[in-house]
């Protein structure tokens, strides 16, 4: 709607807007319509040999070639599954075919010296990780050390080799079996991890219904591109037309493969005999989807600086000492010198111009209206700034009341509960040498003297539960309103640890099937930190610990981790926490609501993790679990260790 001066109503903008769509539009059918009909030339016979067997992996090249797409650009394709005793890379160089699809390994086989051509990264993300069983309770990459471990020491698993130089994990510690993986390789549980494509090999083990673990080397730091289209030197420079109509026709077959994926794998199981079910295929699309990222990232997408980084890593892992030289190893559509491309950009680029002009000859007579419009709209904007940041000063203010009001009123209550519970015990002692010798042999009062017990019983469990989350409350306020008196020193981690489970022994005495194990490393280096909030965190870890561990063993594991921080974990052979639990496990006043309140207690305030999360973060430490229903958890803390002094 346009609004006009003198006017107290709208109308509609109908023939300006409608002569410059009007303008434009035959601007655009110029464009399409200028270059002269040819006759149709013939088809350009070429091949693309593919990295493994037919799968939704090539879904775009199938897409591709059913769709015309490759027809349309001139083009037959051919399309070679993957043979075992054949690297594709060489099949391309060797002119058994023209394209080949490949993982970052292709930049290794630049830097030493072969010409081939990077035209697209299809995957944004490497797909390749390490699978793990869930019986060794392997969460890290130094977990491995010792294991059997089936992966290839070639640069096919390039990745993974990276994975383990950056964690400092010696291919020496692992018990290697060095060769590609089966099917079966997946359900042998004599491996302890084994190499696998996270789009893939998954499957096998939902679909048996087995839990696993993965190790992501993205993780790590070691995050490569995956699927890269690649060609040779002598292609992009011998038949330029031909390389840009394949780059084109096949990054168009993504799109539309992404966009119908059910259409697509039913093409695949129609017309290329894959391994795979129907559902394997689905799974793996879905798979696909989270690292191509179709919906954030163009596909095909490179990163010059990204190759730059994957050099640095070969060059680490001592796969090659050529320092990385890029000149023609990214391909280009449309590099320097590409006249015609320039020539048909400038004639589009004239007309864009042309039309932009006359709108804006157009546009020009309504500024006025929108600069008093926008003044108008940022006025409103200022004033509701205002507003807010007024409010914000009030929540924030609400926020310190807040933290007071509970600090104060947590202490005024503390007081009394604890006379309150001195003196039931007074009475508990009193009533037992008074009251239990005159009860002996008579019925009624041996009745009535145990009822009166179970009952002062009740208010000492029920005031001591008080008393605690009272100190809960009282300890969250006064870290909020930074009250805290931090008693920092250079502390002994073997020391805490033992005062930490002296203090907890007595539940475990109350819990006989469950037995506690301490591991402490030898000459920890120390930590700079209040002993008493060390010592209230491992408490309170090792109290979930038992409390939720009816039979097994709870752990108490404190090493170095070799990068300059002392790594605490706390495991148990528990119930387990769900996932949707453990996610917010660590914030204020949440509750795993885990049903058996007969067998494990009643639920806690669900402050005692949330105090230890500020203690570890205030020591610039980090606290993370994993665990899942029925498998126990593992809570680890992290805390920076004390730098040694270096002596002149």
């Amino acid at each position: 709607m346009c609004v006009h001066e003198g006017q107290s109503r709208s109308r509609p903008c109908g023939s300006v807007m409608g002569w410059m769509t009007s303008l434009f539009l035959f601007a655009l059918s110029w464009v399409v319509l200028f270059p002269a009909v040819s006759p149709a030339a013939p088809l350009d016979s070429v091949s693309l040999q593919l990295r493994w067997f037919h799968q939704f992996q090539f879904a775009g090249y199938y897409t591709a070639k059913s769709k015309g797409f490759y027809r349309d650009v001139g083009l037959d394709v051919t399309i070679i599954e993957r043979d075992l005793k054949v690297n594709p890379v060489h099949a391309v160089q060797q002119g058994n075919a023209q394209f080949g699809v490949t993982n970052s390994e292709i930049l290794l086989h630049r830097m030493r010296g072969e010409p081939v051509v990077v035209m697209a990264a299809i995957l944004q993300h490497s797909p390749l990780v390490l699978l793990t069983t869930k019986k060794d309770r392997i969460s890290s990459p130094h977990d491995l050390m010792g294991k059997r471990v089936l992966m290839s020491t070639k640069t096919m698993d390039v990745e993974l080799l990276g994975m383990l130089q950056k964690e400092h994990v010696p291919l020496g510690r692992l018990d290697i079996v060095d060769r590609f993986s089966s099917r079966n390789d997946y359900l042998d549980p004599s491996f302890d991890a084994v190499a696998a494509y996270i789009t893939n090999q998954p499957y096998y083990l939902e679909e048996k219904g087995i839990a696993y673990g993965v190790l992501y080397p993205a993780s790590y730091g070691v995050d490569f591109y995956g699927d890269c289209l690649f060609t040779t030197e002598d292609q992009v420079q011998n038949h330029p037309d031909r390389v840009r109509a394949f780059h084109e026709a096949s990054l168009r077959g993504w799109q539309y493969a992404m966009a119908h994926p059910d259409e697509i794998i039913d093409l695949i199981m129609a017309d290329y005999a894959p391994r795979k079910t129907k559902a394997h295929l689905e799974y793996e699309a879905a798979a696909i989807r989270k690292l191509m990222l179709p919906d954030l990232v163009s596909i095909g997408h490179m990163n010059p600086g990204r190759w730059a980084y994957i050099g640095e890593v070969f060059r680490s892992l001592g796969l090659t000492s050529t320092p990385l030289d890029m000149g023609s190893f990214l391909y280009s559509p449309n590099p320097v010198g590409d006249h015609a491309a320039l020539k048909k950009f400038l004639y589009i680029l004239g007309v864009v111009a042309l039309v932009l002009m006359l709108g804006a000859i157009s546009l020009g007579v309504f500024n006025r209206k929108l600069q008093i419009q926008v003044q108008q709209r940022t006025e409103a904007l200022t004033l509701k700034a205002l507003e807010l940041e007024r409010a914000n000063q009030r929540l924030t203010e609400l926020d310190r009341v807040k933290s007071a009001l509970l600090s104060s009123v947590s202490h005024e209550i503390r007081t009394p509960m604890t006379a309150v519970l001195g003196f039931v015990k007074l009475i508990g002692k009193e009533f037992k040498r008074t009251f239990a010798p005159l009860a002996h042999g008579n019925v009624s009062l041996e009745r009535k003297r145990d009822r009166i017990s179970k009952n002062l019983n009740v208010i000492s469990v029920e005031g001591e539960r008080l008393t605690r989350l009272i100190s809960d409350v009282l300890d969250l306020s006064k870290i909020e309103s930074g009250s805290v008196h931090w008693q920092d020193q250079d502390i002994d981690m073997a020391e805490v640890a033992y005062n930490s489970v002296a203090v907890v022994q007595e539940l475990f005495a109350q819990n006989p099937g469950t037995n506690l194990f301490m591991d402490v490393q030898d000459n920890l280096p120390r930590v700079h930190a209040d002993p008493d909030r060390i010592i209230q965190v491992l408490i309170n870890l090792l109290a979930n610990a038992v409390k939720f561990t009816a039979s097994g063993e709870v752990r108490l594991t404190l090493a170095s981790d070799g990068a300059g921080h002392i790594e605490i974990v706390v495991s148990d052979t528990g119930i387990g926490i769900a996932q949707e639990d453990a996610e917010d496990i660590f914030n204020m006043f949440h509750q795993v609501r885990r049903g058996d309140t007969v067998r494990f207690g009643e639920q806690g305030a669900g402050l005692g993790l949330a105090i230890c999360k500020e203690i570890v973060e205030h020591y610039g430490g980090s606290i993370f679990v994993h665990s899942a229903l029925g498998q126990g958890s593992r809570f680890t803390v992290r805390l920076p260790a004390v730098v040694p002094k270096t002596e002149n």
